[in-house]
């Protein structure tokens, strides 16, 4: 079959039209301006090679799908178009110049993105249908193609020949990733990653650095990009560190057992170049201490509260404060003010001990017995027991105890109220309390009547 040669002709259009070789038609120097220059077909040479099998009816078919032979003709055990390439691409043809692609779409993207890989030889195309004939998912002008925003990626000779679907758990790895590569969003280095892996390589520097993302994002996480590109064990060893790292950090700040979710959420934002290690440092302590002076960042806080599965942290600071407050409840503030070590330690047991908690409460009664033996009910706490008294001072002084004073404590061990009143009516005087001094002036003016408002005139 005779083959006239057209604008815009290429030799492997015109081999995949006759079906035959590449090789077969740059044989055809008459076919060329200068022998073997495949950049210079003449326009109405013809070419007639022996045993080709196409021709102008080939040519009519490429402008569009031949019938019968669509991509759904091939389905089920039959379906063998896919020889040596799994993962069920489609196969594109360009009509202008009769170029075929190799498409796969990467999952996860909406609309779907499509990364085309160019088949150079007809004997390639046909080996992808094996005994059938050749057929087309879909076939476009140049134009049609560059709107599907295909991203060029190479040859076909180029994509891993693999018998296993090379999206296999790709969604899933994709979702899971996300949070520590967050360029994998994006679908331009998506499609970079995408392309070297059915490519069986990893992207060269040059790619990643001519993506949009590596060009609008900090130094920072241009490196964690490079890296991870370059060197992924690399990279997920620095992920795993940095997330043992922030563990022990959490633990140090008096995080007991932090939850994985909040320990990569931090160590994640910092590997990826989002979070400078200060921001890292300051996110744990506010989430270690909730009277730390910064906001703990949304993202945690959605973590935290996390209607679905809800996160208690277990802060040394919240059993910390919990020790302190029961020491002053049940020996109050004098006999119940723990140092900084005493408290620690009350805390590690608590943590450590699930019986402690118990124990200790049992000592702080035996304590208190001891102090106010008075009170002989152990159940009774300094709070209970001093709050009457705290009642009688506010109505002789006019303010609130202070409850380190010997004077309130010995008007708590006395427990008597005629001697309570008179030890605090002195303590006023000694004081100069106002309330008590106006009282003590106006009994004396009562006692000694208007000779002695005279007398003071």
């Amino acid at each position: 079959m005779a083959y006239t040669v057209k604008r815009g002709d290429t030799p492997s259009k015109i081999a995949a039209i006759l079906g035959v070789s590449v090789d077969q038609v740059m044989a055809v120097e008459s076919a060329f301006s200068k022998p073997g220059d495949a950049r210079t077909l003449q326009i109405g040479a013809v070419i007639d090679i022996d045993g080709a099998a196409g021709g102008e009816e080939a040519a009519a078919a490429v402008a569009g799908p031949v019938a019968g032979n669509t991509k759904e003709s091939y389905t089920g055990e039959d379906d063998v178009r896919f020889h040596g390439i799994a993962g069920s691409p489609e196969i594109w043809l360009e009509r202008e110049t009769g170029r075929a692609f190799v498409v796969f779409f990467i999952p996860g993207f909406e609309p779907p993105v499509p990364m085309i890989w160019h088949v150079e030889k007809p004997e390639d195309l046909q080996a992808l249908f094996g005994t059938h004939a050749i057929a087309y998912d879909r076939v476009m002008s140049a134009a049609e193609l560059d709107s599907t925003g295909a991203l060029f990626q190479g040859v076909r000779t180029e994509v891993d020949l693999t018998e296993g679907n090379p999206w296999e758990g790709w969604l899933e790895r994709f979702e899971r990733e996300a949070s520590v590569r967050p360029y994998l969003l994006d679908p331009e280095v998506a499609a970079m990653f995408a392309a070297a892996g059915l490519e069986g390589r990893t992207p060269t520097t040059a790619e990643v650095e001519s993506t949009q993302w590596f060009q609008d994002h900090s130094g920072a996480e241009q490196t964690w990009l490079l890296l991870d590109a370059a060197n992924p064990k690399g990279a997920a060893a620095l992920r795993d560190a940095n997330r043992r790292t922030v563990k022990q950090l959490l633990v140090s700040a008096g995080v007991f057992e932090p939850d994985d979710r909040i320990t990569d959420f931090i160590a994640d934002r910092w590997t990826t170049g989002l979070w400078t290690e200060v921001m890292a440092r300051d996110q744990i302590n506010a989430v270690a201490d909730p009277f730390y002076d910064s906001t703990v960042d949304d993202g945690l806080v959605n973590i935290i509260d996390d209607p679905n599965d809800p996160l208690s942290i277990d802060r040394n600071t919240d059993r910390e404060e919990w020790a302190r407050a029961q020491a002053r409840k049940w020996l109050g503030p004098t006999f119940g003010m723990l140092s900084d070590q005493q408290v620690r330690d009350i805390a590690g047991r608590l943590r450590n001990d699930p019986n402690y908690e118990a124990e200790w409460i049992a000592d702080l009664q035996s304590q208190r017995l001891g102090l106010f033996p008075a009170f002989e009910d152990p159940l009774r706490s300094y709070d209970e027991i001093a709050q009457p008294w705290r009642s009688v001072w506010f109505q002789i002084m006019g303010k609130d105890p202070d409850e380190t004073t010997s004077a309130f404590q010995d008007t708590v061990q006395g427990n008597d109220l005629a001697s309570a009143k008179t030890a605090i009516r002195k303590h006023g005087l000694d004081t100069n309390n106002a309330q008590v001094v106006g009282n003590f002036t106006q009994d004396a003016f009562r006692a000694f009547g208007g000779g002695a408002r005279g007398l003071i005139r």
